[in-house]
């Protein structure tokens, strides 16, 4: 895999797009001097490729097509870029909606089990109290680590998936659900390092 273009060489390639002579360039043959050359319309372009014999017409047309490749390349680029802007802002968007989610979520059950009688709450209207304020303050995140960009799934070009084409349809079952005893547990488990039930 190729290294990532820097941002140096980014504006180098856009710096040169830019000085060079404008488009559209194309393909000249001269039949009495037996020559090829790259060209533009107001004639201010002459690049000589020699002999028209040696071969070159893979050169040329490259030359030729990089004169509107390039700023069609650069301008993908560009799009690309705010893309990627674009989606790290919802990821992080989306981050924080899950987390307030998540801490509503917690306070609420907190409130629920504050009112229980004592012999039932065993501390867990508190445990959940504190584990929404760790959320709240940051002290604990959720497992999601970013997303390589090596990853090809994850790339612009691949952000049409459709659920039940690309994406595999899930559905929660009830076998995958914690019970209240279970989530009391864990929550326990997760704040004082172990817990008996």
């Amino acid at each position: 895999m190729s290294t990532p273009m820097t941002p140096d060489r980014e504006q180098e390639i856009r710096d040169r797009e830019q000085a060079a002579t404008p488009g559209p360039w194309m393909r000249k043959d001269d039949q009495e001097r037996l020559e090829r050359f790259v060209t533009n319309e107001s004639g201010t372009l002459d690049i000589n490729f020699g002999y028209l014999g040696n071969n070159n017409q893979a050169n040329v047309a490259f030359v030729v097509d990089a004169r509107s490749a390039v700023p069609e390349l650069l301008a993908e680029v560009d799009r690309l870029q705010a893309r990627v802007a674009e989606l790290e802002t919802a990821r992080t968007t989306a981050a924080a909606d899950r987390d307030a989610q998540v801490i509503a979520w917690l306070v609420k059950k907190a409130g629920e089990y504050r009112g229980l009688p004592r012999y039932r709450q065993e501390d867990t209207g508190d445990v959940i109290a504190r584990l929404a304020d760790k959320l709240s303050r940051g002290a604990v995140r959720p497992a999601c680590p970013p997303v390589s960009p090596e990853d090809p799934h994850d790339s612009p070009l691949h952000h049409s998936y459709a659920l039940g084409r690309d994406l595999p349809e899930v559905e929660p079952s009830a076998e995958h659900l914690l019970s209240e005893d279970e989530l009391k547990r864990a929550l326990r488990g997760h704040l004082f390092g172990g817990g008996a039930s």
